[in-house]
């Protein structure tokens, strides 16, 4: 089993596109982490310098703190799944989940026990005698990520291989990884994907990816709660967190926050020279008080909330509920609210929402990082 460790890569194709940028991350021994990021990010090739099918530009990747550069493909022990599953169209579902073991001469009883312990994990058991062309889109998949985890490999390397498929199938192989992960508690999972569901449900940390960079490495509850840059802000969350311009003044215990045509007290900022700075206020939706008229909007000190002088544009569905789309005078664009009761307001009514410092986050604008 290994920890992967990789410092200062980088992938450059021709003379300018950095596929990867310098990336410093450790995946520990056992751990379930998800490159999450938009197509072009570099979240395959962050798998291919992995697995050998790559080599980095600069940098080195570790395994156990041995660098693995030097090493072929073959010789780096890595089990990977990949978006088009290939599996062997004359073989039997049986014989494409035993090849792996196969190839490296295991005894055929060693095989035949550990074909059937993940086809029962997987719950394919019926289809071992199968052949691939006879099964559906979903089942195929199983098979092939079974063909995969019927090894003990380094880590698991697994690249987007349910995009493919319906929602529903989705879930139930997202369940069989999930169990396929309890089976080797030691091995670390690397997972890509762009469904932000699946690196919820799936991950111990994601690492969110832009432009060939990591943005912000942490739990799903980190990421979401306290994102660290304006990229993660908006990428992560649906709908996506809200950012509104705003000015800081003054500092330390004095320090204000003016947003919306409403001020807070923030008492740990700092303006900076000058004593005002321009920043972008960031409230997830489901953060936003709705209160129904201005009484419901009262008992709250000035110290505790930020009040938002806001118009209704009209509601939108959300899954099973709804959000309440506003717009804010000074501020470019729409913003959304997802309150417990959705009040009875009109297009066009002007209203008070209402935000609790303490769901606040603070971002430079200019370069994109949160600063409070």
């Amino acid at each position: 089993m290994s920890e992967i460790t990789l410092k200062g890569v980088s992938r450059v194709y021709g003379k300018k596109t950095r596929a990867l940028d310098k990336i410093d991350l450790t995946i520990c021994n056992g751990e379930f982490i998800v490159l999450l990021g938009p197509s072009g990010c570099g979240k395959t090739t962050f798998l291919r310098a992995i697995s050998g099918i790559e080599r980095p530009d600069e940098g080195d990747i570790l395994f156990d703190g041995v660098s693995v550069l030097d090493k072929k493909p073959q010789e780096r022990n890595c089990a990977m799944v990949f978006q088009n599953f290939a599996l062997y169209p004359h073989m039997t579902v049986y014989k494409n989940i035993a090849y792996p073991l196969a190839s490296r001469k295991m005894p055929k009883d060693e095989i035949d026990r550990k074909v059937r312990k993940i086809a029962e994990v997987f719950r394919i058991t019926p289809l071992l005698e199968k052949r691939p062309r006879v099964l559906s889109g979903g089942q195929r998949q199983l098979v092939a990520v079974a063909r995969s985890l019927v090894r003990d490999p380094d880590v698991f390397l697994l690249d987007e291989p349910f995009s493919n498929l319906d929602a529903e199938t989705r879930d139930i192989l997202r369940s069989e990884v999930r169990r396929a992960h309890a089976l080797h508690p030691k091995t670390p999972f690397i997972y890509v994907t762009h469904d932000q569901t699946e690196a919820m449900n799936l991950s111990d940390r994601i690492a969110v990816m832009h432009a060939g960079r990591i943005t912000m490495c942490g739990t799903p509850a980190e990421i979401y709660d306290r994102p660290a840059d304006i990229f993660t802000a908006q990428f992560f969350g649906n709908p996506k967190m809200n950012l509104m311009p705003g000015m800081l003044t003054g500092s330390g215990d004095d320090c204000i926050l003016a947003a919306g045509g409403g001020t807070v007290r923030i008492g740990t900022g700092d303006a900076g020279p000058g004593g005002q700075r321009k920043v972008l206020l960031g409230v997830r939706p489901e953060k936003i008080r709705v209160p129904e008229n201005e009484t419901g909007a009262g008992g709250m000190g000035n110290d505790d909330v930020l009040r938002i002088n806001a118009t209704a544009l009209g509601k939108a569905r959300l899954g099973m509920g709804e959000q309440l789309l506003f717009s804010i005078n000074g501020a470019e664009g729409e913003f959304s609210a997802v309150p417990e009761e959705m009040p009875a307001w009109e297009c066009g009514q002007q209203k008070t929402v209402i935000v609790l410092k303490k769901d606040i986050l603070l971002y430079d604008p200019e370069s994109g990082q949160r600063i409070l």
